[in-house]
């Protein structure tokens, strides 16, 4: 009599532990089922370092997802040469032209991953002197079909080939005296090619600011004046802002 409730206390602690022991069985065995048609939180996380997950211009997007954007263009090369003359009195095409190689604004979309951007760019220029009551003056346009292709790129940052086709117009000197004014019949159409590498860096999903460099032409033909052959290298500092649509 005295042992019967140590013998109870033991079958009552038996009991407990294969009640435990089944429940942890089949609570792995429930897991295991789920895995088979859920997915693990070790497969749901492990599609986070794809090749563009969580990088710097925002979430992935699939290559049907178009970006509206907008390309900013300043010419470093000839902006740093503020001091070289037009000569719009000497029609020194050479330096007039070289102006028109790189397009100042440039809208377009971004397509593929993000990784295609394809715009139509427009560039200006123009210029006047005056000497005494004298003046003369001058100005043209660029239209440039662009598009850049992203090589290599991570999560900051994206090399990338680029080239535009140049179609530019160069008007004609206009002089302006005390007898009023009169257009000299001077004026160039060109058409020419650029081509270059640029690096651009993400700020945000939808602002990026890099460089590009690059090498460029154009074939000038001027009324009643001799044809022409303009090329240079080029660096411009590129901003570009967009936004999904």
């Amino acid at each position: 009599m005295n042992h019967s409730w140590a013998w109870s206390l033991l079958f009552v602690l038996a009991s407990v532990s294969g009640a435990r022991a089944q429940g942890a069985s089949g609570q792995a065995s429930g897991d295991i089922e789920l895995g088979a048609t859920q997915p693990s939180s070790v497969e749901l996380s492990g599609g986070a370092d794809g090749p563009r997950a969580n990088r710097g211009r925002g979430p992935v997007h699939d290559d049907g997802d178009i970006r509206l954007g907008l390309q900013l263009r300043i010419d470093a090369i000839n902006t740093l040469a503020l001091a070289s003359s037009l000569n719009i009195v000497g029609a020194d095409l050479s330096d007039v032209g070289l102006r028109l190689l790189v397009p100042v604004a440039t809208p377009g979309v971004r397509i593929l991953d993000d990784e295609l951007f394809l715009g139509l760019g427009f560039g200006f220029v123009g210029a006047s002197a005056e000497n005494g009551p004298n003046e003369v003056s001058r100005s043209g346009f660029s239209v440039s079909p662009l598009a850049s292709y992203d090589i290599l790129d991570d999560e900051s940052a994206a090399l990338s080939l680029l080239g535009w086709f140049n179609l530019a117009s160069l008007g004609e000197t206009e002089v302006c005296g005390a007898g009023g004014c009169t257009e000299e019949n001077d004026d160039v159409f060109a058409v020419g090619l650029s081509l270059g590498a640029g690096l651009r860096g993400f700020l945000t999903e939808s602002i990026a600011l890099g460089g590009e460099f690059g090498w460029g032409f154009l074939s000038a033909s001027q009324d009643d004046g001799a044809d022409l052959f303009v090329h240079g290298i080029f660096a411009n500092l590129l901003l570009e802002a967009s936004i999904m649509l």
